[in-house]
């Protein structure tokens, strides 16, 4: 891998991305979005004692569990549009040109969607801290939880571009929008239907078509829910290490299938 060529690539990605309508829009929404849940939540923060918690973690929760939602949707964007833009542009032929090597090449985009989503997922900590500095206090976990958060949601968001980065290789961006969004979607309905309905045992007593196809969901796609879910609980001790390490395994596992099939059918398309 040439060091400059990647750095080359790299910037630019940040540069093409940094305007994209997608990453301005959620970040001018989440801002404004910020702003009203907080002014909701602390009036009604009061009335919620009885739940057993502070009025200050209730805002805290509301404003960080909002950032939180974000950042696999701007992934799966982000990965779209990284590949697709030079792919339907007729870029991509040209770049491949130059002597760069097509795995520096992804690379280098992949690296830079996951700077661009810490870049939001920072900014919008950013102004949770300024508008609301007790989301960080020790009782809602401190920095080394806030830390530990941070880094999940970036493996979140490396999965999802990989999907988006996968789509965009043979779809347009509407198409690869539209499902990506449907695989999203799915996935977190299997999560929430498992997680609600007693775990996985029941699909498998019955095993209809829809089930199969759930547990198909389940099995072969990242569980951004129940992964994200289960690292929180690990990190505030609410749960053991043994009950961690396999959603981490599994997710770690689909994720890294997923890169791998999508480089290898990168390097065999032709542009």
């Amino acid at each position: 891998m040439n060091p400059s060529s990647f750095k080359t690539l790299y910037g630019n990605t940040l540069q093409k991305e940094i305007r994209n309508k997608v990453f301005l829009s959620l970040l001018i929404f989440t801002v404004f979005f910020i702003m009203i849940i907080y002014g909701l939540v602390a009036l009604v923060s009061r009335e919620v004692e009885s739940l057993g918690l502070e009025g200050s973690d209730l805002v805290a929760s509301g404003l960080l569990g909002f950032v939180d939602i974000w950042p696999v949707f701007l992934g799966l964007f982000l990965g779209i549009s990284a590949l697709g833009k030079d792919i339907n542009g007729g870029y991509l032929g040209q770049i491949l040109s130059f002597p760069i090597r097509r795995e520096c090449y992804f690379c280098a985009r992949i690296l830079g969607i996951l700077s661009m989503v810490a870049l939001y997922y920072a900014l919008g900590l950013g102004f949770i801290l300024i508008l609301h500095p007790e989301a960080f206090s020790e009782e809602m976990g401190g920095a080394l939880s806030l830390g530990f958060k941070f880094l999940t949601t970036l493996l979140v968001a490396l999965a999802s571009s990989g999907i988006g980065s996968l789509l965009s290789l043979f779809l347009g961006p509407m198409a690869s929008g539209f499902l990506g969004l449907v695989v999203l979607g799915a996935i977190f309905l299997v999560d929430t239907t498992i997680g609600f309905g007693g775990g996985v045992e029941g699909l498998w007593e019955n095993p209809g078509v829809l089930a199969i196809l759930a547990l198909g969901i389940h099995y072969l796609l990242p569980r951004f829910m129940a992964f994200d879910s289960t690292a929180q609980k690990w990190a505030s001790g609410e749960t053991e290490w043994e009950y961690f390490a396999p959603e981490l395994c599994h997710f770690l596992g689909i994720t890294v299938l997923i890169f791998a099939v999508t480089i290898f059918l990168f390097r065999k398309k032709s542009f």
